[in-house]
């Protein structure tokens, strides 16, 4: 599911029902499923997400480059996401990036 998807489904999820723990596990498993990590406040062995810069092709030697920011654990969890928004581009390559370019 792309992001916009999982918010209309927590909206569905919400719609008319009333705030109870299981309208919050029924989000807690929408947001896992689709691989969110949800944690306590107080988990201090969960690896802290960073802003990665990873680069596409649309086809493999394009010129044209794309440019896919996001939050990630590690390299592997940016290239996951990447190709989850990208199915069909090559990765070409995945860097550490500031917090303003990961927005890009």
């Amino acid at each position: 599911m792309t992001d916009h998807e999982i918010i209309l489904a927590i909206q569905e999820i919400m719609d008319g029902a009333p705030w109870s723990a299981d309208t919050t596990s029924a989000i807690a498993d929408l947001l896992t499923e689709n691989g969110y990590l949800l944690r306590d406040l107080d988990d201090d062995d969960v690896t802290p997400l960073r802003p990665y810069r990873v680069t596409l092709h649309e086809d493999a030697g394009d010129k044209l480059t794309l440019i896919f920011g996001c939050f990630a654990a590690d390299e592997d969890h940016a290239e996951e996401q990447a190709r989850d928004a990208y199915p069909s581009y090559e990765v070409v390559h995945i860097t550490l990036a500031t917090e303003a370019e990961a927005h890009l």
